[in-house]
């Protein structure tokens, strides 16, 4: 989940951004214009979000999102993977000035990779990331790129300072210990824990918990789109043993 700011320049702005799954390294450079900084990469992902009307490579000429492996840029081969479709569920100019919300969600399960633009869900590909496009790699660089050729336009990701991956649904505490327990989840959204009971702050992503007994926290998060998801951590207190000599 991040924020992008395409600039304000609509009719002379270019080109546009791309989120990125690369193997090349961190100091990657790709093709300018229309490329984006992301053609030429060789494996990659990349997700573009396209503010420019390049008639030749299949573009919309409205703003448009589109899914791209191993650098492709055009829309008329197999390499583009889905799309394009305009990137406002309305067709409406995204060089606006303004904050557009960006979710990117991958299921590695059922290998969907989803795009979800100003809080409205716009692509959808099955595709096996690991094998079909890293040949095997499951760690790669990732990041955005973004290019300008005759034009210009600001070009802008926010990212949130931290975030919190908890894989630890259950813990376990002397009595009189604590420990901080932590929500997934974009920092910019709001959390709420119950019981707060124990908890330093019952309203943010990682409180402190100092149960007096077994206790599991819940959290309610809720996104910048305002969607809502649960998840829960058990945090054990084991009391200490009783010795009887007898």
């Amino acid at each position: 989940e991040f924020q992008m700011n395409f600039g304000s320049v609509d009719g002379n702005g270019a080109d546009g951004m791309a989120f990125v799954m690369q193997t090349v390294g961190p100091n990657a450079i790709g093709s300018d214009g229309a490329g984006f900084g992301f053609q030429g990469f060789n494996p990659s992902l990349g997700i573009e979000f396209d503010t420019y009307y390049n008639s030749d490579l299949g573009d919309l000429p409205a703003d448009h999102v589109a899914f791209h492996r191993d650098g492709n840029i055009f829309h008329t081969v197999a390499n583009n993977l889905a799309g394009p479709v305009t990137a406002h569920p309305n067709g409406l100019n995204i060089e606006d000035g303004q904050e557009h919300p960006v979710k990117i969600t991958w299921d590695p399960i059922a290998e969907v990779l989803e795009l979800y633009f100003d809080c409205t869900f716009r692509l959808s590909r099955q595709v096996d990331l690991v094998n079909t496009i890293f040949n095997g790699t499951s760690q790669v660089w990732w990041g955005f790129t973004g290019a300008t050729g005759g034009l210009s336009n600001a070009q802008v990701v926010c990212l949130a300072e931290t975030y919190e991956f908890n894989e630890n649904l259950e813990l376990t505490l002397c009595p009189g210990e604590s420990v901080t327990i932590a929500a997934n989840g974009n920092p910019e959204g709001t959390f709420l824990w119950s019981p707060a009971a124990g908890l330093s702050n019952s309203q943010v992503q990682s409180p402190t918990a100092s149960p007096v007994v077994s206790t599991e926290y819940c959290c309610v998060y809720t996104d910048v789109c305002g969607n809502v998801t649960n998840s829960c951590v058990q945090v054990n207190v084991e009391l200490p043993p009783v010795i009887d000599a007898g």
